[in-house]
């Protein structure tokens, strides 16, 4: 099976985000397990009408409410 390239427009590549909601501290009740056995639903109060909806964890994080994790942090400190 071929890869993906990254898509393009206007031909240049997309940026990806530098952090996901899984990064975010303000994410909460994570849920739904995948194939993988890792959750990929949240709930987030400042998204989907206060946490109303679920969202997934590789969306990409919010510039104004976003708190970096402490779980997160640590790992960027060690590497």
């Amino acid at each position: 099976m071929a890869l993906r390239k990254p898509t393009r427009r206007n031909g240049k590549a997309q940026e990806r985000p530098k952090y996901q909601c899984r990064h975010c501290a303000n994410s909460y009740d994570w849920h739904e397990i995948g194939y993988d056995g890792k959750p990929f639903l949240c709930r987030c109060p400042y998204k989907q009408q206060g946490g109303k909806f679920c969202i997934f964890l590789k969306d990409p994080a919010c510039d104004e409410h976003f708190k970096l994790r402490p779980d997160y942090a640590e790992a960027d400190k060690q590497v």
